[in-house]
C-alpha cells in the first residue's frame, strides 16, 4: 500500500473512533437541545460520565482511549490556568500530555483485551474521566477555579 492510502485509513479510523466513542463515553452533546427546552442548566450540577458499565461500553471505552489518546496533549495544555506563560504552558502541557497519552493508550489496550471480564468490579473505568474528551468544559472550569481565576 502506498503512503496516501495508509494515511486515509488512519484518518478514517480516527474519525470513526471519535464519532462512536462519543456515544460510548456518555457525551453531553446529545442532550443539549433537551436542556435548552427544559431550562436545566449544565451549570447547576457538574456533568457526570455515564454510570452504566457493561462489556460493550468497556470495549468502546478502550477503542476510544486508543484513538483519542493523542488528544491528551491538547487537553493537558488547556487545563492550565489562562495566565500561564506560553513557553511554560507548552512545556508543561506537552509533558503532562505525553504522560497522560501513555496512560490512555495502556488503559485502552487493557480495556480491549479484558472487555469480557468484569475487572475492575462492574466494568468500571481505570481512569477518571473515562475518555480524554469527556466533560472537557467542566474539567476546564474546575481547573480554573483551583487556579484562582
Amino acid at each position: 500500500m502506498n503512503k496516501l492510502s495508509w494515511t486515509s485509513i488512519i484518518v478514517t479510523i480516527f474519525m470513526i473512533g471519535t464519532l462512536t466513542g462519543s456515544a460510548f463515553a456518555g457525551n453531553d452533546e446529545l442532550i443539549k437541545p433537551m436542556r435548552a427546552r427544559t431550562g436545566d442548566s449544565p451549570l447547576k450540577k457538574p456533568l457526570k460520565p455515564q454510570t452504566g458499565h457493561d462489556a460493550l461500553s468497556k470495549l468502546g471505552r478502550g477503542i476510544t482511549n486508543i484513538l483519542e489518546g493523542p488528544c491528551e496533549f491538547y487537553v493537558q495544555t488547556t487545563l492550565l490556568p489562562p495566565e500561564t506563560e506560553t513557553i511554560y504552558a507548552v512545556g508543561i502541557g506537552l509533558s503532562k500530555g505525553f504522560g497522560m497519552f501513555l496512560a490512555r493508550e495502556l488503559s485502552g489496550i487493557y480495556d480491549i483485551v479484558t472487555f469480557p471480564i468484569p475487572l475492575p468490579a462492574g466494568y468500571k473505568p481505570l481512569m477518571e474521566p473515562p475518555t480524554p474528551l469527556t466533560d472537557l468544559e467542566w474539567r476546564k472550569s474546575v481547573a480554573q477555579s483551583y487556579s484562582g481565576v
